[in-house]
Formats: C-alpha cells, sequence, structure tokens
C-alpha cells in the first residue's frame, strides 16, 4: 500500500492526547459513507463534519480575486452570454456535454446505491455529529478558518470540495490529509479513475491518500492501493470501489498516526504526472462506455490471472 517508486520520510507530528478530526465532504452517497465510516470507528474524536451543498453561500462569504459573489456571477454571465452569441456550435457543444454528464452522474449515483444503500443506513447509528452544510466557496473564507481555529482538530479529514489554502490548513493542530480518487503522482485532479480506464491501465486504478498542500492532489502519499475488481464492474461501479478502498485506507492511517505519533510519507516529485480538469471529462465517456460494452475489462481482468 505504499507507492514503491518514491522515497520515504518520516514526519514527527505534535504530542497530543487530543486526536479530535474536522471533516470535510461532498453531498453524495459514497461521502456520507465516508463521514459515517470515520464516526464508526473514531466516535467522539469526530468534533465537526461539514458538507459541501452549492446554495448555501453566506453573504459575506469569499470573494474571487476582490469581486465580490454578485459581480463574479454577472461578469461569468456576460462571458457565456457573449460567447453563446458568436459560437453556435459551441452552445450546442455544451448541451451536448451537459446531457451526457446529467446522464453519467445519474449512473454513478444508482451504482453508489446498489453498493453502498444498505452499509449507509446500517452505519446511521453510529453517527456522532450530523453534516452542517456549506458553500465550496465559503471553505477558505476569513469565517470559516476562524470557525475549525476554535473546533482546533488533529486531524483534518476531506473527501472532495475545492483546493484548500494555507490558512485554513494552518489552523490544523495535527495533519490534514485527503482521499484522492486516483493514482499520484501520475494522476491527478477531476476524474482520474475515468482516465486510467480510458488509458486502459488498471494499474492506475488507484486510491491515495496524501497530505493535504494547497496543490491539486500534490501532497506527500501516505496510502495507496488498488481495488478489488470483478469482471461485470462497469465504470460507476469501479469508480465506487475506488473510493470504498480510499476510505479504508484513511481509516488505517489516521489509527497508525494515532497509534506511533509520526507518519511515514512518500513526497510527490514536482512536474511529474498530469492533472486533469473536470471539463474535460465529456471527451471520454463515449471511448470508456464502449471498451465496457465490448467487454474489455473482463479480458483484462483475465489476462492478469493467466500473468
Amino acid at each position: 500500500m505504499y507507492p514503491p517508486e518514491l522515497l520515504s520520510e518520516r514526519l514527527q507530528l505534535p504530542e497530543t492526547d487530543d486526536h479530535s478530526i474536522v471533516l470535510i465532504t461532498g453531498n453524495q452517497l459514497r461521502h456520507r459513507r465516508f463521514a459515517l465510516r470515520m464516526q464508526q470507528v473514531f466516535g467522539e474524536l469526530v468534533v465537526g463534519w461539514y458538507q459541501l451543498d452549492r446554495g448555501t453561500r453566506k453573504s459575506e462569504g469569499a470573494t474571487n480575486k476582490g469581486l465580490d459573489a454578485g459581480m463574479v456571477r454577472s461578469k461569468a454571465s456576460r462571458i457565456m452570454r457573449a460567447d453563446v452569441l458568436a459560437r453556435g456550435r459551441d452552445r450546442l457543444n455544451r448541451r451536448r456535454n451537459q446531457a451526457t454528464l446529467q446522464q453519467y452522474y445519474a449512473a454513478h449515483a444508482a451504482a453508489e446505491q446498489a453498493l453502498f444503500g444498505q452499509e449507509v443506513t446500517d452505519l446511521e447509528s453510529f453517527a456522532v455529529r450530523q453534516a452542517v452544510k456549506i458553500d465550496p466557496n465559503d471553505v477558505n473564507s476569513p469565517t470559516f478558518v476562524q470557525e475549525i481555529e476554535t473546533l482546533g482538530p488533529y486531524f483534518f479529514l476531506t473527501l472532495g470540495g475545492p483546493l484548500y489554502r494555507k490558512p485554513l490548513l494552518d489552523t490544523v493542530r495535527g495533519v490534514a490529509v485527503n482521499q484522492h480518487a486516483g493514482h499520484s503522482p501520475d494522476l491527478r485532479g477531476s476524474n482520474t479513475t475515468e482516465w486510467a480506464l480510458y488509458h486502459r491501465n488498471l494499474d492506475h486504478v488507484s486510491a491515495t491518500v496524501h497530505l493535504t498542500i494547497s496543490g491539486a492532489d500534490a501532497g506527500p502519499i501516505l496510502r495507496r492501493s488498488n481495488p478489488c475488481l470483478i469482471p461485470t464492474d462497469d465504470v460507476n461501479t469501479v469508480f465506487a470501489r475506488v473510493v470504498a478502498l480510499g476510505t479504508e485506507l484513511m481509516i488505517e492511517s489516521v489509527q497508525k498516526i494515532i497509534a506511533d505519533k509520526n507518519v511515514i510519507a512518500f513526497p510527490q516529485p514536482l512536474r511529474t504526472g498530469k492533472t486533469y480538469l473536470s471539463k474535460q471529462l465529456p471527451d471520454i465517456i463515449e471511448p470508456i462506455t464502449r471498451d465496457f460494452r465490448a467487454g474489455w475489462l473482463q479480458k483484462a481482468i483475465e489476462q492478469q490471472r493467466q500473468f
């Protein structure tokens, strides 16, 4: 579960008997599973759970390069209107991409419900904290930074969300750790499981747990491993299995740090790998789906078994 190609270093963390935990997650079923598994294992150590939810932004929230939220939205609207008027073909492509993504994420949600639905229902009994909703644009705001500083967590654990900036990360007494559904350092950013499947590289269908820094999925790695797949999986269930594995790797990492008071980490080389953006996903959904319909995964698993 360690990345064999990287060199390790041992980090000594502050000594304490207070290993309190703050969680930040998205709002999908996989994120709820993550938060409830943390509460099942660590109980009252979890002192806060924040769930990212667009539309809950506070009026005094974070600004974007000196512009308030209304100005940002107004500027974005003007740019989009000009773009639509100037490029009719691009407008059509955007509509197609939007429809493609809606169908894709609906299938994602269905796969999560099939794999995690009953488990999450069972995990509800272990909840010690209810999710507090927060807009992703507010997580780096001075108000939220102060709120986390008041909680004073030793662990700041994240699954999903924007880049977390240094003032927020500096509020953590111990360590901030992120769960990434991708094979770092080679694949960073968004939809990295899909990109591994697009390149037909099962070795890069991985979950990575790493220390959180301001760069995208770039912090030193604590754990990385590949999920167990079955021939009947599709792209949606593969992704769900990657996320489920990552949550267990996160739990193991936190338990190890509490027990040892230090951490073995594997710094990621600079300028290594590739960072993908969410807007690139529509370009690869069709070829990935075509591969799965043609039985590619079953053949790939069979080849690995023969080897």
